[in-house]
């Protein structure tokens, strides 16, 4: 894939690049993967905040 071996060169030379990608989930799997995230995302939250205060 040239877009792949494009990302790949550009990390070698040391560049920083963005890469986006989107797609449509039905709103159930947004649900269940959302529950997901804020869990994770709470985590150690203390720690976190320590960490950057």
């Amino acid at each position: 894939m040239k877009f792949m071996q494009s990302l790949k060169d550009f990390a070698a030379d040391g560049l920083r690049t963005l890469c986006l990608a989107y797609g449509v989930i039905a709103e159930e799997e947004y649900h269940a993967w959302i529950e997901q995230y804020k869990e994770v995302s709470i985590q150690d939250y203390d720690k976190k905040m320590d960490r950057v205060s």
